[in-house]
Formats: C-alpha cells, structure tokens, sequence
C-alpha cells in the first residue's frame, strides 16, 4: 500500500478571486510552501513561428484532441471527428495515419491520453476502456489492452462503495491515477440528484489494469465549477469546461510525478510518483484579468445560441482565473499560462519543480481569447513549442510549430 497522502480540500465557488489573505490561509495548511519570485532576472523566450501543420489540401484535419512529439520531431495528432493518429515529420509534411474508426485492435471510438515512450506510441480511449499501442519504428500498429473500469476490491474501500469512476489517467507502466465521484455532473433541476454549483469531490487511487485499486486514497480534488441559468422558465447550463471558471488541472511529469492546481489559485502542488505530497509553488500577487461579458459573447460561435444565451444571464465570476492551463515539457519544467490584462493576454512562466522562475514567454498577439476559451492543444519538446488555432479564413485547424528563442 502507498502512503496515504492528507490533501487539504479548498472549497470555491463562482465569486470573486481570493485575497492574499485567503492565501495565506490554504498556504498555512500546507507544509514546505515555496514562494515563485519574480525578481526580473528571468529570461525572456520569444516563440516565433516556424511551421504550420495541416495546412494542406490533401488533408483536412478535423477536431483534433490530443498531441505528442517523438525524439525526432514527428508530430502525432489525435483527430476525434475521423478516429485515427496523422503522422507529421518535423517539416510538417504529412506521413500516415495510425488507426481507423472501429472496435477492433488498432481500432478507435475516440481519445482520451497519448504518451510516447521509447519507441511506443500509448493512446488510451475513454470510450472502449483500450489502450492501443504502436511501432514508432515502422509506425504500425503493435498491441491492445484492456483497462478495468470499475474495482474488483471496492468493497475493501467503503469511502467509494457506489461511487462511479469519472477520471483516468493513464501512466503506461500497468496503473492508472482512478478519480471516483460519488455523484457525477447532473444538469436535470427537476430531480434530487441535480447538484450543479455543489462541491463535487473527486477521490483519487492507484489502480491496475485488471481493476483492482493498489493504493490507499491519494487525494481530493474539486471537480470544476458549473454555469447555469434559468431564462423564461428554462433552466440552462453549460457541460464543457469554461475558461473563465475554475477548474482542476492534474498532469504527470515524465519522472511519473503528479502535479495538480485549482486554476483559481496560482498554488501548485507537487507529489512523488507514489502520490506522498512533497511541496507546493506559489505565487501571491498575480493580477487576474477583468471577465468582460460581451467579450465571452463575442467569442461564442454564432451559432452557439444555447451558449450564448447562457453567458447572457449567468452570474459570472468578477475575475478570470489566475491560470489558464499547466503543462510539463521534456526537460521536467512546468509551464504556468497566466491570464492577464491587455492584448498579450496571456503569459507563461517557466518554473523549475524547486520553484525557480527561470524564463517568460508570450503567445503571438494574432491570439485572442477566443483562442483561450477553445481549449487548444499544447506540446512543448526539444526547444520548441507547438499551439492548435483555427485558419480565420477556412475555419480549418491547424498547429503550429514554434522556434523558441532566448533573448
């Protein structure tokens, strides 16, 4: 059994962002807090655009969910509408497809985590509870696997008995990161179980492949925060993710460590690869961007009238979240996209594991917030750092490459 991991539960809702006194109070709770200054001494990373991939009229991508990039610069893009893996070089000209639509091996329904490690490319599909793996030597398709959804030993964990399995994180050595949820999401006001703009807690374990948990509880996290409205007797709610609302974020590090942040609060907690806790990165005096709401509208597809009605009504939140989004590149770094105000609206910080600020970047000002709110897909790997957008003309979506320079 790993060692149970006291996770402090931070309860939010859809109001104001936190003083620095309530900082002071959740960073109080957690041991070895290290404080991220910026002193001016980082480095500035200026990302200039290099190749642009998918634009190509052979070729039209459709929505695209995950990517990964190999050792040699190919770049693989999980493409949901058409269920296969395009295969780009570094040059961004197209190579194959790895998969196809299907219930077979080799085969997808959709895609939730991809991981490359030595020469294995993982893709695990939510929809079939299936990895499938492939030959990054000869980019073919190599093995399946099955992964239990639901525990075989639930019994002997009454502190989820009934609970249904929401989150799964893949970590491609046998064992999956498993977030139970006593009630999922349920928009229907009419009936008791609706618990929109409730606490969800989600309990975290260990699980293997044959459904059986391996761990006592990890941690706690809050599932993310809701939108709703009622608008002339209907009662409206938005089921994505919202940008502008907070919402927990847990990634894996290549060393297999986990690192997780409440969007709402720039605290990030750091646990070894068993799930111990070891310390969090803070940072107290980010300035939060103003929510505008005719700016969210705007931003809005024209044809998302629910949506749009919604965003309307809503009682929104006075301030953006302190954090878009983090990811970890190749060198174990963790990148912290901050929302802030003006036309560079947001801004990434690059903080070693031990909380050192160590550079900048900033997204091309061609970027705007509508941008931010279509959850684009993000890969940063051997000095450069790629971005999903959508061609403003054809609506197409593209990735592009970007050389990341020193100044």
């Amino acid at each position: 059994m790993y060692r149970y991991v006291i996770f402090l539960l931070f309860f939010y809702s859809c109001t104001p962002s936190s003083t620095k006194d309530d900082l002071s109070l959740k960073l109080g709770e957690l041991p070895n807090a290290i404080s991220i200054t910026d002193a001016g001494s980082a480095k500035i990373i200026e990302l200039i655009p290099e190749v642009v991939i998918g634009d190509d009229d052979k070729l039209i991508l459709g929505y695209l969910s995950q990517i990964e990039i190999d050792s040699a610069g190919r770049v693989y893009l999980a493409d949901w509408r058409q269920k296969q893996i395009h295969v780009f070089d570094k040059n961004g000209d197209y190579i194959t497809a790895l998969g196809r639509e299907g219930v077979g091996p080799g085969e997808f329904q959709g895609f939730s985590h991809m991981k490359i490690k030595g020469n294995k490319l993982s893709v695990f599909d939510r929809r079939q509870f299936r990895i499938n793996e492939f030959n990054l030597e000869t980019l073919s398709y190599s093995n399946s696997t099955t992964v239990r959804q639901y525990p075989r030993n639930v019994g002997e964990y009454e502190e989820i008995k009934g609970w249904i399995p929401m989150y799964f994180i893949p970590r491609y050595d046998s064992t999956t990161i498993a977030g139970y949820m006593e009630h999922p999401k349920d928009s229907r006001i009419e009936l008791e179980t609706y618990n929109l703009g409730e606490y969800r807690g989600v309990k975290y374990y260990f699980m293997n492949y044959s459904g059986e948990i391996i761990s006592d509880q990890l941690f706690e996290m809050r599932d993310r925060e809701d939108l709703m409205a009622t608008v002339e007797g209907k009662h409206l709610s938005r089921v994505q993710p919202a940008a502008f609302l907070g919402n927990t974020i847990l990634r894996v590090s290549p060393e297999k460590e986990m690192i997780s942040v409440w969007t709402k609060d720039f605290i990030i907690k750091i646990y070894d690869s068993n799930g111990n806790y070891e310390r969090a990165l803070y940072h107290a005096s980010h300035s939060k961007r103003t929510i505008r709401r005719e700016e969210l509208i705007e931003f809005l597809h024209e044809d998302d009238w629910n949506n749009q009605l919604l965003v309307k009504h809503a009682e929104l939140p006075e301030k953006w979240p302190s954090l878009f989004t983090i990811k970890i590149d190749d060198e174990n770094r963790i990148w912290v996209g901050l929302i802030k105000e003006g036309e560079q609206f947001l801004e990434w910080w690059v903080i070693t594991q031990q909380g050192d600020l160590v550079a900048k970047a900033y997204m091309p000002e061609d970027l705007s917030l509508k941008w931010l709110m279509s959850d684009p897909l993000l890969a940063i790997r051997d000095g450069y750092f790629y971005a999903s957008k959508r061609d403003p003309d054809t609506g197409q979506e593209l990735v592009v490459k970007y050389k990341m320079e020193y100044q």
